[in-house]
Formats: structure tokens, C-alpha cells, sequence
């Protein structure tokens, strides 16, 4: 039967998870508890759902987490440039620029979130944090990232730049 194939299939990425994380998410708790101990934040960027809905403002959940957002809207169109000329990489200055102005300090620590790992915004995000002085886990898929071609200038992934990686064990294709 589909459903009892379904829950089997979760149940037995728990324990993968348990067992080859379990560990790794001690040690990042700790990270984390030292941080707040010491007046840090623990800050949450996700690029969708995986972390924000699940950790930020829900019963029980720790206050001591915060959400870290940022966008910049520049609305200058002009259709022979854009067709004829290469677009200006702003994403390092924008990325800089959010982190200065926000509460960001450090000795926070930041989770970034996102399951391939591979665009700039996440990648970026990673680097300048831990220029800061912000210690990074990144929350990903191994798996499904070392598939994927990086989308950042130094063609990284956001694995092989964070501090940390916590490895949610996704499968290459996300669609189990």
C-alpha cells in the first residue's frame, strides 16, 4: 500500500538522520546556547519553508531565535540595455549592506536554509556573515547539492562555505 510505503520511507530518513546528525545537532545546540549565554542571537534565513515556518514565533519555540530577511526593489527598466549589456552583480554589496544595517552582530550565530545550496543570494549570505564574525550552519542536502552547479561567482555551495552543515538527508530531486 502507497501510504504505509510512504511512511516507511520517513521513518527510516529519521533514523538516517538521527544517526549520522544526531551528533552534529549536539554540538550545533551547544554553539547555539553558548551564543545566547553570551548575549548573541541565533538568526534564521530560509530561502523557503524549511526553516522559518517551523522555528520563528511558534508555541514553545525558542525566543531567542529571529528571522533574518532582506530584499532591495529597483524598478529602472530599460529594454535596449537589458539586451544588449550584462546586468551589474549587486547581490555581495546588497548582501553587506542587510547585514550592516540589521541586528546582526558578532559572536550570533545564523542558520541559512536551503535545500540544493547552489545560488548566490545563500552563498554569499554565508561568506559575508562569517567575515562578520557570525559563526554559519547551513541547513541542506549533500546529496541533492553536489548534483548542482553553484550559481555564485566563486562556484561554491553554500556547504562548502558555512562553519556548520546540518545534512537533512533530502534526496537529489526533493520528491520523496
Amino acid at each position: 500500500m502507497l501510504i504505509s510505503d510512504y511512511f516507511d520511507a520517513i521513518s527510516a530518513r529519521i533514523d538516517e538522520i538521527r544517526k549520522a546528525e544526531g551528533e552534529n545537532i549536539r554540538r550545533i545546540a551547544e554553539l547555539c546556547a553558548h551564543a545566547i549565554e553570551a548575549g548573541g542571537v541565533v538568526h534564521i534565513h530560509d530561502t523557503g519553508h524549511m526553516l522559518n515556518s517551523e522555528l520563528i514565533h511558534r508555541a514553545g519555540g525558542l525566543a531567542g531565535l529571529t528571522p533574518f530577511s532582506f530584499s532591495m526593489n529597483v524598478h529602472n527598466p530599460n529594454a535596449f540595455r537589458e539586451s544588449h549589456s550584462q546586468v551589474p552583480n549587486v547581490t555581495a554589496e546588497t548582501i553587506a549592506l542587510a547585514l550592516k544595517r540589521s541586528n546582526v552582530r558578532a559572536g550570533d550565530v545564523m542558520f541559512v536554509g536551503s535545500v540544493s545550496g547552489k545560488s548566490e543570494q545563500v552563498v554569499e549570505l554565508a561568506i559575508q556573515a562569517r567575515k562578520m564574525g557570525v559563526t554559519t550552519v547551513a541547513i541542506t542536502s549533500l546529496a541533492y547539492s553536489k548534483e548542482l552547479e553553484s550559481q555564485h561567482p566563486s562556484g561554491k555551495r553554500l556547504y562548502e562555505v558555512a562553519d556548520y552543515v546540518l545534512d537533512n538527508h533530502a534526496p537529489y530531486g526533493d520528491a520523496m
